[in-house]
């Protein structure tokens, strides 16, 4: 997540990842970020199918996410193959 959300590609303690991961649940629960749109910046990769980016993803090596395409499925009313 600290990769995606903040561009933090060093090695972080699993304290400070806890720390991050809290302070960002606790944004979104108060309403001061919308989770979906906190993985949609423009400099991280997203893809429009699920299937799709769960292979790609693999081998990407900038910042992305497939959150956005599993969410999205969900709404839409996701039928597993």
């Amino acid at each position: 997540m600290e990769h995606v959300l903040y561009g933090i590609e060093n090695r972080l303690s699993d304290k400070k990842k806890t720390k991050l991961s809290t302070e960002f649940a606790i944004d979104v629960s108060n309403g001061k970020k919308d989770f979906k749109s906190s993985f949609s910046q423009g400099e991280i990769k997203t893809w429009n199918i699920y299937e799709e980016s769960y292979k790609e993803i693999q081998n990407y090596e900038g910042r992305a996410t497939n959150i956005i395409a599993l969410i999205e499925e969900i709404e839409n009313g996701f039928k597993p193959l």
